[in-house]
């Protein structure tokens, strides 16, 4: 009489199921071998037994990566929302679109802002967010990832970049001043360096207008000066939103 115990592994058991296995006087090793198999193999039916998932839900696929889908690489002026809202879709390994899955948005670089940090995907995978421009000039980017832990899949995140450019021209700036006297006829030891900027101070690069230099009295600028300005030019285009003097001296009337 053979009598034997089959055990599943710990990690892997609901419970315990012994095996008795009696094979019969008449019966040879071949269908002993069988028999003992069938009852083994009953073991996975118990209706006790359930088995982990590690599904986003219950039954369902396993969220594995995250793509683009649209709104990278676009540009708009500073403190302004780009034209096509940053959208992600989150699938499984096979490519299929995963729903519920909650995604975080968050600015890397660049400043700015985003309408929410966290955003849930649809029934087609899809999540989204409006993406506003900080007030600096240049690269803007945003990183998107799986909101509680990182997905299994390349690529896990995605990055979408934008650059903001300057606003429209406001104000003009001396980036370098005149000296604070000077004698009269004499050029400037400093030559003025002005620049076209919008009004976070971004130089508008795209200006051209010609910028004309005066004397005055006042820091306001509200009382003319009696002397006249006279440079190489004067006024003077500016080239990507700065104009350059050279030779610039000061006489009085």
């Amino acid at each position: 009489k053979l009598e034997e115990t089959v055990k599943r592994p710990k990690a892997e058991r609901r419970k315990e199921i012994f095996v008795k296995v009696e094979p019969a006087p008449k019966m040879n090793g071949s269908a002993f071998a069988l028999t003992l198999a069938a009852l083994i193999s009953l073991f996975g039916c118990s209706s006790n037994q359930t088995n982990p998932s590690s599904s986003d839900e219950a039954g369902g696929p396993t969220a594995d990566h995250i793509e683009i889908v649209q709104g990278d690489a676009q540009s708009a002026a500073v403190a302004t929302n780009v034209a096509v809202a940053p959208q992600i879709r989150v699938l499984d390994i096979m490519g299929a679109p995963i729903a519920n899955i909650a995604v975080n948005f968050t600015v890397v670089a660049g400043g700015g802002s985003i309408s929410s940090g966290t955003a849930v995907t649809d029934g087609s995978g899809l999540a989204s967010v409006s993406w506003t421009m900080g007030t600096v000039s240049g690269s803007q980017s945003i990183l998107v990832e799986r909101a509680s832990v990182a997905l299994p899949g390349i690529p896990a995140s995605v990055t979408f970049n934008a650059t903001a450019n300057p606003g429209p021209a406001t104000q003009l700036v001396f980036s370098t001043a005149p000296v604070a006297s000077v004698e009269q006829l004499e050029n400037f030891s400093m030559q003025p360096v002005v620049q076209i900027q919008d009004s976070y101070s971004n130089l508008v690069t795209g200006a051209t207008d010609s910028i004309a230099l005066a004397a005055f009295t006042d820091s306001g600028c509200t009382s003319a000066a009696t002397g006249t300005v006279t440079a190489s030019s004067n006024p003077l285009p500016a080239i990507g939103g700065i104009s350059s003097f050279s030779n610039v001296s000061y006489s009085r009337s």
